[in-house]
């Protein structure tokens, strides 16, 4: 049993019923799940490519959460490449769009990854300044795994 490779195909049964459906969400979680899988197997030229598919089946102020996950999706395939000017565009993008979808615990999972992005460039008083707003938000808003990340980027 190989779970992502389950996961995969699973994703895609979603992609083919939704495109039988005209099912744009649909075809878009699919494509988001694929590039997760890929973007945790290492494989993140493949992980890009799959998160910007999912990027065309979102219209336009519409399901402000789904587009931030596939932003956030592209801002760590970026991040893991090295690539960290996208990867800050990408989570910048995900931050907007998470707080459109009042997502407190996506905004601050972004918030951290927007201070380590500036943690690998050296700029440690800006990253901290990401993990201090990630750290207060998680405790006013009591989500404790989320306050776990931001202490542990603190440290």
């Amino acid at each position: 049993f190989n779970a992502p490779d389950s996961v995969v195909t699973v994703a895609r049964q979603l992609i083919a019923q939704s495109d039988q459906l005209d099912y744009a969400e649909g075809k878009a979680r699919g494509y988001l799940q694929i590039a997760s899988i890929k973007s945790l197997q290492g494989q993140y030229d493949s992980s890009l490519l799959f998160a910007r598919k999912a990027q065309e089946f979102i219209a336009e102020n519409t399901l402000p959460r789904l587009k931030a996950e596939i932003a956030n999706e592209i801002g760590v395939s970026h991040d893991y490449k090295g690539n960290y000017k996208a990867a800050l565009e990408n989570y910048k993008v995900a931050l907007q769009y998470f707080e459109d979808a009042r997502d407190t615990s996506g905004y601050i999972r972004v918030k951290n990854n927007i201070g380590l992005i500036y943690q690998n460039m050296g700029e440690k008083h800006t990253a901290k300044r990401y993990f201090e707003e990630a750290y207060q938000l998680s405790i006013k808003k009591k989500f404790q795994s989320e306050e776990i990340m931001a202490l542990s980027n603190l440290g």
